[in-house]
């Protein structure tokens, strides 16, 4: 809505579907994240450089390369944000709790879903930049109970050698 609102035409509105390959190329940086574990510090930093980028979003106020990078920017910090909660949901939790777990994600999933909706709503009182701006302090909010969650299990990596010991 905010790009119609803004006189994009419905063409480039529809190649922005494109940015949806963040998701399906995240195997490609998910190893790393795994590697360098610290899951809830992976959600938190993801949460506020989405913010971030609303912010910009919000100055810029309009649709040149400059927001296409900015929404670029922002689906790669999404989809590296499913990473760290995937991992860290794996990490943290025993093998029979995962149904559970999944269930209460998709449950959460449809919570987030209703409070865009919510933002979309605020937009039509505070403007496009009030709406970013709240956003904003939605993803404030999760950064922080994400860095209130319980810790991470301590993985203690074993190095292996070749050759005699």
């Amino acid at each position: 809505m905010y790009f119609r609102q803004q006189g994009v035409e419905l063409k480039s509105i529809g190649v922005l579907s494109l940015l949806g390959l963040a998701w399906t190329l995240k195997f490609l940086w998910a190893p790393a994240i795994d590697y360098w574990r610290h899951h809830r510090r992976w959600m938190a930093a993801a949460d506020v450089a989405m913010g971030l980028v609303l912010v910009f979003v919000a100055i810029e106020a309009g649709f040149g390369p400059l927001t296409w990078l900015a929404i670029g920017l922002f689906t790669a910090l999404s989809a590296t944000n499913d990473i760290a909660i995937d991992g860290y949901t794996i990490e943290f939790l025993a093998k029979d709790e995962l149904g559970l777990a999944n269930g209460i994600r998709i449950g959460l999933y449809r919570v987030g879903m209703l409070a865009s909706g919510f933002v979309l709503m605020a937009s039509a009182w505070l403007g496009w930049q009030g709406a970013f701006l709240v956003a904003t302090g939605i993803f404030a909010a999760l950064a922080v109970a994400c860095l209130a969650a319980p810790r991470e299990r301590v993985l203690v990596r074993t190095r292996h050698r070749s050759g005699p010991s």
